[in-house]
Order: structure tokens, then C-alpha cells, then sequence
């Protein structure tokens, strides 16, 4: 089976983006073993 190949674009992290990239954390805090914190947070104490 052929896959198709796309380009990523990374860019640096905007407070517009604080919910979506906590949101994806949780998801590996909550459903596997692969992730070095144990526990989850809001957005908020996200901030520096």
C-alpha cells in the first residue's frame, strides 16, 4: 500500500494555542504509559 507523503510545519507556541497543546498532554497522561508527568492541569498553570 502507497502512502502519501505532507510536510509538517512547525513554528513556535502562541497563547492561542495553550488549550489544544494541554488538551494533548492530558490525552497522554490519561490514556498511556508514554508521558513524564503523572498528573493533569489547566491551561493557566500552564503559564510561566
Amino acid at each position: 500500500m502507497a502512502t502519501e507523503r505532507t510536510e509538517a510545519q512547525v513554528g513556535p507556541g502562541v497563547e492561542s494555542d495553550l488549550s489544544a497543546l494541554t488538551a494533548l498532554y492530558h490525552h497522554s497522561v490519561r490514556e498511556t504509559p508514554i508521558t513524564y508527568g503523572t498528573s493533569v492541569f489547566t491551561p493557566e498553570e500552564r503559564r510561566p
